[in-house]
């Protein structure tokens, strides 16, 4: 996964921090998976397994970061929003369970 690897845009060399999952970003590698699963007609190898394993742990983790960012970041947000006479943003209603990222 390029994005995680600190390659993605931006320019330079790559040298900073890996970027933190995103949901688009765990998308686009299940979906790369999924597509070289379909044009195999074997089962998966260790290095597949394997790959699948990293984008469920990077799933959770996206996950995470939503369920922070839509509880204490939304709360905060709202405080900023409430000081400038702007409406408060709703909180998303339900929840979502992380994956189970083994056997």
């Amino acid at each position: 996964n390029p994005e995680r690897r600190g390659f993605g845009g931006g320019g330079g060399f790559g040298g900073g921090a890996a970027a933190a999952p995103t949901f688009v970003s765990v998308n686009g590698n299940l979906v790369g998976q999924i597509n070289a699963l379909e044009n195999g007609d074997q089962a998966p190898t260790p290095a597949m397994q394997a790959s699948f394993a990293a984008a469920c742990t990077d799933l959770r983790a996206a996950l995470a970061a939503w369920q922070t960012a839509s509880s204490t970041g939304l709360a905060a947000l709202n405080a900023v929003l409430a000081q400038n006479n702007r409406p408060a943003i709703a909180a998303p209603a339900g929840t979502v369970a992380a994956p189970v990222c083994g056997p």
